[in-house]
């Protein structure tokens, strides 16, 4: 019973910002698309650009209604961590 109410309450949001913190910096950009969680997807195709860096947008994390965005930063095709935005 108590697997049911986890899966019914599961935090998805949460889930791929504990995973992005634990991707460890300097990834190479394909690694990390490769590591990529199935309950979340990333704009690939349409970073932004901030200073030297490119910061890709999560566009869809399963069961999450976006209040808040989260963005994957790299600077020259190496992880540099997460940024989430409200």
């Amino acid at each position: 019973m108590l697997k049911l109410f986890r899966g019914i309450f599961k935090d998805y949001f949460w889930d791929f910002y504990r995973w992005a913190q634990q991707v460890p910096f300097d990834t190479p950009l394909a690694e990390v698309k490769a590591q990529l969680p199935l309950y979340a997807k990333v704009d690939w195709a349409n970073p932004a650009i901030m200073g030297k860096g490119l910061l890709y947008p999560v566009i869809w994390i399963k069961g999450y209604k976006k209040r808040q965005k989260a963005l994957l930063g790299f600077v020259d095709g190496l992880y540099t961590g997460c940024v989430i935005r409200g």
